[in-house]
């Protein structure tokens, strides 16, 4: 497999525990692991270059808890699961791309890595998933994304951050509220997740994003019952097991028709995902005229000067009425320009 640049690189490897097959990614500071034969994924980042020692974004444990599930006209399916879909990993022009193929759905999940608005390295990935309909017939299709976090779980710690809001208990925020994004904060690392897509991003924001235990997401076949306020304990078993679930609610697709969604996550970073843009104004006439008018007076003011510093040599000879003119003009210029 051929990867554009050498920006990263690609390793096969067998686990010998687990005899599965994993596609491993490097750029900067983040590890991709992706496992082929589910497509399921582990994150990590470079916490200690020295020892080249990477913690993950989210639990890894066990890959098994962060997934996609999709729902085809009232039917939910996980892909890496299902023996509906077949499972593989591609190279889309250098981007490590997981693909779920079954006769009526295709799908891709595509990862970019990037770097954010104050960071020198590539420090998170791109997540863009596209579903398309290949049932060739309209379809009503959804996507829901679990992750399950961990970084801010514990006795004392907030499990999330949204805005100037601290999460500590169940809560549901609309894609279209104004958020930016959450973040959820360890001690050596911070992860940081999309709301809103940067600046220059087209793809479906999520209708809403789902904050709640674990166990309550992963046990319901689509949507988990809301309770406002509830906290992330699911007992006897589950406790502080906080995640987050993005749901993209079903809309109608056209025979080959798809629609793709956005998820950012990377290290925290206060400037966001992207760089805000440099507005370049273009200069109205006015400002033009003053920048030639000003150009003139420049010109004219060396001219001046220098025929004056040749006097003073001896080089040339001016009479009393053009050493007026000279001082006359050399007057006008500071007048116009507010000097004295």
């Amino acid at each position: 497999m051929i990867l554009r640049r050498s920006l990263f690189f690609f390793i096969l490897f067998v686990s010998v525990l687990s005899g599965l097959t994993a596609a491993e990614f490097n750029d900067g500071n983040i590890r991709l692991v992706i496992h082929e034969r589910t497509g399921r994924f582990s994150l990590f980042y470079l916490t200690d270059p020295a020892k080249q020692q990477y913690e993950p974004f989210f639990v890894n444990r066990d890959p098994l808890t962060s997934y996609i599930a999709v729902n085809v006209s009232g039917k939910t399916y996980r892909p890496d699961k299902a023996l509906s879909f077949r499972t593989k990993v591609e190279n889309h022009q250098g981007k490590p791309t997981i693909v779920y193929e079954s006769r009526f759905l295709h799908i891709t999940e595509e990862f970019t890595f990037f770097k954010t608005a104050n960071s020198s390295a590539s420090n998170g990935v791109k997540i863009s998933i596209s579903l398309q309909n290949k049932a060739g017939k309209e379809a009503v299709v959804g996507l829901r994304v679990l992750f399950d976090t961990y970084l801010g779980e514990g006795r004392g710690k907030i499990p999330f951050i949204v805005g100037n809001q601290n999460i500590n208990s169940e809560t549901i925020i609309q894609g279209d509220t104004g958020e930016k994004n959450w973040i959820s904060r360890g001690q050596q690392l911070s992860i940081m997740g999309s709301i809103a897509n940067p600046p220059g991003e087209t793809g479906k924001v999520a209708d809403y994003l789902h904050f709640a235990n674990w166990k309550k997401i992963d046990d319901v076949i689509w949507k988990a019952p809301f309770h406002e306020g509830r906290s992330f304990t699911n007992s006897p078993y589950s406790i502080d097991d906080s995640a987050v679930c993005y749901y993209y609610e079903n809309i109608p697709l056209a025979p080959e028709q798809s629609f793709t969604a956005l998820i950012f996550l990377s290290s925290e970073d206060s400037g966001g995902f992207i760089k805000p843009p440099v507005v370049r104004t273009r200069p109205t006439e006015e400002a033009i005229q003053n920048t030639i008018a000003n150009q003139n007076d420049l010109e004219l003011l060396q001219e001046l000067l220098e025929r004056l510093d040749r006097f003073i040599a001896g080089e040339i000879h001016l009479t009393e009425w053009e050493l007026t003119e000279i001082d006359l003009n050399i007057a006008r210029i500071k007048a116009r320009h507010g000097l004295r």
